[in-house]
């Protein structure tokens, strides 16, 4: 069996920034965690990083047509921000350098 190495953070924020992007632009916190295979703690603390960064934002949903209790420490939205897409460019085109350096080696 193959061993598969970890994920840096680097690749970890690409990932993210990657698959909100190609879905549109935003989505929920959990079905951005399956999608990017994160469990919650680290993708919690990586998505904060973001948005001190300006890459992502957080939106809350303010309906007033839900009657179900609302965690309110939990966004209900990540959205990914212009800045985030410019650096989405930025970071792919660096994997991919480091990815053909590594090839190389």
């Amino acid at each position: 069996m193959q061993k598969t190495k970890k994920r840096d953070a680097l690749e970890i924020e690409c990932h993210i920034l990657h698959t909100l992007a190609d879905r549109g632009g935003s989505m929920k916190p959990t079905l951005l965690m399956y999608a990017t295979n994160l469990s919650w703690k680290p993708m919690i603390v990586r998505l904060e990083t973001l948005e001190k960064k300006g890459l992502i934002q957080f939106i809350k949903n303010e309906s007033n047509q839900e009657k179900r209790r609302v965690d309110l420490r939990t966004p209900r939205f990540v959205e990914i921000t212009v800045l985030g897409k410019e650096e989405l460019a930025r970071l792919r085109g660096c994997l991919l350098l480091r990815s053909e350096e590594l090839g190389a080696s």
